[in-house]
């Protein structure tokens, strides 16, 4: 006791205010060598702490010496650690589903993100201590574990807003950061009724990119990940103080584990999911409770993120489901057993479905690791943790019982009743999931006795497919291209490679080659809806009135995705060209039923109904496609430069100012915004909204427009005129800058100028605010003797 206490002492000036805390907690139930009984009738809290993408291996109560994390280490010395844990899968989702239900992915179906769910049919952990009484509530930071993939059944509470974070890449919402996840479910926390609480909380921020916040970012500058671990131990903290302020932490068993690790390079793959080396499959699991769980406990026996669920059921005394394939680890915790002679499977689908390379399956012992391929692998583990040195040529007898036993398991563990648990991969699921790092394309299924490249071997070309990504991400085509080729040289059939290279050329308008690489691609990814969107992209932009082939590709890609709004909208835009505006105002309702959440989809219905005159209707679609999207600068745009036009001038000017906060270049925002600083009388605001609006665009008819009004504001009309002359020239259909032509000709004298802006005027606008009026000055300019416009040749007859 008095050995802890110094030792916790050295390090309370580095510590956090949870130190404190946890210490005497610590200090109260350390006595404990076994678990202790719960209190009759009541039930502790469970707390369960997913990070993703983090390797026990990193972590400084793992041994690891370059990073803090005492959050982490103070649990772990506080509580129970397990220094060999297996996860079931390198992929978020897989290894997801198996800590939350306790089973394998052969069991409960969802076997990549994406483009697996997991059933419902399948009983979760939420879904088991709801049924005794407990509060549920989930808190998620990655987009690969929206509701909509399975893991929501049960929770009172799914909070996956996952928009409102802070994404750590401006062109795509795909996480949110820590700090968000935690106020998310401290509000939570504040308002949940009372009763016992199963809370899981889930942390993403180690995932690729590693981008940590400061001051993490300067002191890991050159280990980010690192740092993103560090970071990540920080709010764990403050999320278990906050549990202590509110009285819960001591009645609280908390669960801490990973679903995945990350190869940082080792063996040739730089993130994860494509191979099951320890990297990315051995993970940390701390379990922590000194009202119940002994202090200072090492488990060196090898379990699995499978047992994580029926030890905290065990913990709080219910009764696991039989269909539950892990086990409780209470033995041995109650040191009531050395081993329990586990058998860790895992596996990976991801190389197939994405590559058609061969998918990967494994198992592993206390001893030794199994990796099913071509050709087969095997580790000693104790010797050999890194897995360098493949033993299976030296030692076929141990090899044998190996792949014994992996078929053994994948017999035990099959669903008796198979869920079907396989969705279709929309393009916008995609595109998120690539903004991970994942990658995507269907693929044909194999020949019959077709021996499939082992991702083993495949994985250096897969990051330097990743680099040719990046070049294309950041805009660099034709270093994307030479990349794409140099892929395409080593391996022709590599179907991606040929999607993502007529991407390229069709970024450089070369949409000849950009059809002819589409066309390779279709060969080997006929089911991949993202290229006949492409590809009739294409089309349209080879020849906007040649539209049949673009149709047909339009179709044939929405019928394999119906949720691409994107395809819709396009299709809208071909039948107003054709002036078939129920047509495609139809497709616009299509484009919003297809994805309620897409920004676009609102804004274009929006600009339709503003255009046919239905403000209230257009109000509401700009509203959703602002709210859709908090980095969506055109819906805040939209919406106020409506409400000016209707007369609602704060909404309009607060709308305008949150564009600017969106989008600080967008020049008819700072426009719009000059003129309303004009009707407010601040010209000296106006005109510096102005500068910036003509130092960004000098070829803005908006900016022009609104210079001119803020010098007839000043009384400077003569320099006014030819700022109006400007906004028409950029902008001939500008009804208003051709109204204000009309009164300063008219001021002037130049009756037929006046008048002949007047008509344009009501030509374009014929239902402007005023139109009365102009026709009136129109008239008096007529009756006081302008000169008629000059006669016009009668057309030949025909």
């Amino acid at each position: 006791m008095i050995r802890i206490v110094k030792k916790f002492e050295l390090k309370m000036n580095n510590a956090s205010r949870l130190g404190a805390v946890l210490l005497a907690l610590a200090l109260a139930g350390s006595g404990c060598e076994r678990v202790q009984s719960l209190l009759p009738g009541k039930r502790p809290n469970v707390l369960l702490i997913t990070l993703d993408t983090t390797r026990a291996d990193h972590l400084g109560c793992y041994g690891y010496q370059d990073i803090k994390t005492p959050t982490l280490d103070r649990l772990a010395e506080e509580g129970v650690r397990f220094t060999k844990v297996y996860a079931a899968a390198p992929i978020t989702l897989p290894s997801h589903a198996s800590i939350l239900t306790g089973t394998d992915p052969i069991y409960h179906g969802a076997r990549n993100n994406a483009t697996y769910r997991v059933d419902d049919s399948i009983t979760t952990a939420a879904e088991i201590f709801k049924s005794k009484g407990y509060q549920t509530a989930a808190f998620i930071a990655s987009f690969p574990l929206l509701g909509r993939f399975g893991l929501r059944q049960g929770f009172d509470v799914y909070d996956d807003r996952i928009e409102e974070g802070k994404e750590k890449k401006a062109h795509l919402f795909q996480e949110r950061r820590a700090e968000d996840v935690n106020k998310a479910a401290l509000q939570w926390l504040d308002r949940r009724p009372s009763g016992p609480f199963f809370m899981w909380v889930h942390y993403f921020d180690p995932h690729f990119s590693y981008e940590p916040p400061s001051p993490f970012r300067e002191e890991y500058f050159f280990h980010p990940y690192d740092g993103e671990i560090a970071y990540t131990d920080s709010q764990i903290g403050k999320l278990l103080e906050a549990l202590q302020e509110q009285g819960i932490l001591d009645n609280t068993i908390v669960a801490i584990t990973a679903d995945h690790g990350e190869s940082l390079g080792e063996h040739n793959e730089k993130t994860h999911a494509i191979l099951i080396y320890y990297g990315t499959v051995q993970v940390p699991l701390i379990l922590w409770a000194p009202k119940y769980l002994p202090a200072q406990t090492v488990i060196q026996d090898m379990v699995r993120t499978i047992d994580i669920l029926p030890t905290l059921l065990d913990l709080v005394r219910i009764r696991p489901l039989p269909e539950i394939q892990g086990v409780s680890l209470r033995p041995l915790i109650e040191n009531k057993t050395k081993s329990l002679n586990l058998v860790a499977y895992t596996e990976t689908l991801a190389p197939y479905l994405h590559f058609n390379w061969s998918s990967l399956e494994g198992v592993r012992t206390n001893d030794y690791s199994y990796i099913k391929a071509e050709p087969e692998e095997l580790y000693q583990v104790t010797e050999d943790p890194k897995e360098t040195q493949d033993l299976s040529e030296k030692d076929s007898k141990k090899l044998a019982q190996l792949r014994e036993i992996l078929e053994q398991e994948k017999t035990r563990l099959v669903n008796p009743k198979p869920p079907d648990a396989t969705v279709k991969l929309d393009t916008e699921t995609e595109e998120r999931l690539r903004a991970l790092g994942y990658i995507f394309g269907t693929t044909k299924p194999p020949e019959p006795g077709a021996k499939l490249p082992n991702p083993r071997f495949k994985v250096e070309m897969l990051e330097q497919f990743f680099r040719a990504d990046t070049f294309l991400v950041f805009e660099e085509y034709e270093k994307a291209l030479k990349a794409f080729e140099q892929i395409l040289e080593k391996d022709p059939n590599f179907g991606r490679a040929y999607l993502e290279k007529g991407l390229a050329y069709f970024k450089l308008h070369d949409y000849p080659k950009a059809i002819e690489s589409f066309n390779r691609a279709e060969e080997m990814l006929p089911e991949q809806a993202e290229l006949y969107f492409n590809r009739a992209q294409c089309y349209l932009a080879q020849n906007q009135k040649d539209t049949q082939k673009a149709e047909a590709d339009f179709s044939r890609g929405l019928s394999l995705d119906p949720t691409n709004s994107m395809a819709y909208i396009i299709l809208s835009r071909i039948r107003f060209r054709e002036k078939k505006f129920q047509e495609g105002f139809e497709l616009l309702l299509k484009a919003v039923e297809a994805n309620p959440k897409s920004e676009r989809a609102h804004f274009e219905l929006g600009s339709f109904y503003r255009t046919h005159g239905k403000f209230l209707e257009a109000k509401n679609e700009f509203l959703q496609a602002k709210n859709a999207n908090p980095n969506f600068a055109p819906g805040a745009f939209e919406l106020g430069k409506l409400q000016y036009q209707t007369g609602e001038m704060d909404a309009a000017f607060e709308n305008l100012q949150e564009t600017l906060v969106r989008d600080p270049k967008m020049v008819a925002a700072h426009a719009l915004l000059a003129q309303i600083y004009l009707d407010k009388d601040s010209p000296e605001k106006a005109q510096a909204h102005l500068d910036i609006a003509l130092a960004l665009s000098p070829n803005s008819s908006a900016a022009h427009f609104t210079q001119g009004n803020l010098l007839v504001k000043k009384g400077d009309l003569k320099a006014a005129l030819p700022e109006f002359e400007k906004t028409v020239e950029l902008n001939p259909r500008h009804a208003l800058a051709h109204k204000n032509l009309g009164a300063l000709y008219a001021i002037q004298g130049d009756a037929l100028k006046a008048i002949e802006h007047y008509r344009r005027s009501l030509e374009l606008l014929p239902n402007q605010p005023n139109a009365d009026k102009i026709q009136a000055a129109i008239k008096d300019l007529e009756e006081s003797g302008a000169p008629a416009p000059p006669a016009q040749a009668a057309p030949p007859k025909p």
